[in-house]
Formats: C-alpha cells, sequence, structure tokens
C-alpha cells in the first residue's frame, strides 16, 4: 500500500519512522508524504535555521472573513484543470477577487484566502498548476505541499472526498521573516478523505481533519501578491 496524502495519516508514516530532510529550512519532516506532515508538521530536529512552522498565533491586526467581489482569472493556462475526480457539479476553479491584487491589508488577507483555495482545488482536480503559479521559489514549504498532488497524480491516484474549507483569515506579524511585507493566518477543515487508484481500489482513508491555521509570509511582485513562506501556527 502506498502512502497516504489525506488528513491525518502522518500517524502511520511517524510510527514507521519515515521522515524527508528538507535542507532549505533545517528541518526533518516526519511522514513528509503524507498530508497533515506537509500540511500542518513542525521540525523534529536537525540544524540549521528556524522553520516557517515556528510561527506563534500572536497577530498584531485581524479583519472578519471576507467574501469574494468583483472577480478575475488568475490563469488562462491550459495547464490548470478546470475539473477532475474530487470536482462538485458545476464548480470551477477558484478566482482571484479583484481586492486581492491590491496592496493592502484586505488585499493581502483576500489573497491568503485565495492562495488555500487553490490549495482545495488541488485536492479536487490532483493538480497543483493553480497553487504553484502564486508561490516564490523561496517558499520550500509550498514546494513541500505540493507533493501532496504531484506523487499521486504520478502515480494514477487521485482524492474522494478531503476538501479544505476556510474558516477565518487575519494579519499576523511578519517577524522581520523573509523580506515579507504582510502576514496573514488563515484557518480551515479538511473533510474525510479517501486516495483511490485507477482501479477504484482505496488506497488509504482518513477522518476529518481538525481546524488547522497556516501563517503565510507574503511580498509584492508587481502587481500582485506571492507567498514567499509558509509555516503553521496549530
Amino acid at each position: 500500500m502506498r502512502a497516504g496524502f489525506a488528513p491525518s495519516l502522518w500517524k502511520k508514516w511517524a510510527a514507521r519512522g519515515d521522515a524527508w530532510q528538507n535542507p532549505a529550512v533545517g528541518c526533518r519532516w516526519r511522514g513528509a508524504s503524507a498530508l497533515v506532515a506537509l500540511l500542518v508538521a513542525g521540525c523534529t530536529g536537525g540544524s540549521g535555521s528556524s522553520a516557517p512552522s515556528s510561527a506563534t498565533s500572536e497577530s498584531s491586526a485581524s479583519s472578519s472573513f471576507l467574501p469574494a467581489s468583483t472577480t478575475v482569472p488568475v490563469s488562462t493556462s491550459p495547464a490548470v484543470p478546470t475539473t477532475g475526480p474530487n470536482v462538485r457539479p458545476g464548480e470551477k476553479p477558484p478566482l482571484l477577487p479583484g481586492v486581492g491584487k491590491r496592496d493592502s491589508a484586505a488585499g493581502a488577507i483576500t489573497f491568503a484566502q485565495f492562495w488555500v483555495e487553490t490549495l482545495d482545488w488541488g485536492y479536487a482536480t490532483t493538480s497543483s498548476t493553480l497553487s504553484r503559479a502564486w508561490f516564490a521559489p523561496s517558499c520550500t514549504d509550498c514546494a513541500l505541499l505540493m507533493r501532496n498532488f504531484d506523487e499521486p497524480r504520478a502515480a494514477g491516484d487521485h482524492f474522494v472526498g478531503g476538501r479544505l474549507s476556510l474558516r477565518s483569515a487575519q494579519l499576523a506579524p511578519t517577524g522581520g521573516q523573509f523580506n515579507a511585507s504582510r502576514a496573514v493566518d488563515v484557518s480551515f477543515t479538511a473533510a474525510k478523505a479517501r486516495l483511490v487508484n485507477a482501479s477504484g481500489e482505496t488506497v488509504s482513508s482518513s477522518p476529518a481533519t481538525r481546524e488547522v491555521t497556516f501563517r503565510l509570509w507574503l511580498a509584492r511582485s508587481g502587481s500582485r501578491w506571492l507567498v514567499v513562506q509558509k509555516g503553521v501556527v496549530r
């Protein structure tokens, strides 16, 4: 049985002692092939600089959850899937609200919410294409997270369930890290999930995941935001 990529399967991998070394942040990630290990795990040791997963829940300002407003296409690339085996009827790729392009607190919060929605689209389509368009090469944690989509896709597997639901978002301190001009804490939950192979057999399964909070460090790139690093508050 291949490793699962759905919430909570990291426990099985941690028990087996699997780990992946991320030299860019000097951390050893236990169970890195499982969703929660990539989604919410912190460092378990190693040398080098501190990992961004050491973020605290302290915030300097906050905002209520911002609903979508006027939207603009985030990509016209045919490489971004518009459907997939885990897509709900009539569902389309998420669109970035117009305010999410603005160089403002509201813009940063809206963009951070949108980026989590691109991760949800990854679980819908087993594709990292949309998420990858919105983070910088400096975001080593983002690149690691993309394995959640790339490895199952390469194996011919797909998800059933496991979709993410946004809960809240608020500004957070940047801590002077990663040359970020803003940081945003985004909280979400994940539904129970199965990883299914091309024959329709369940490779692995997982219950629903408790609320998780990402800290996303953001910087401007031209007229848009990019995620420059990702951490976990809780």
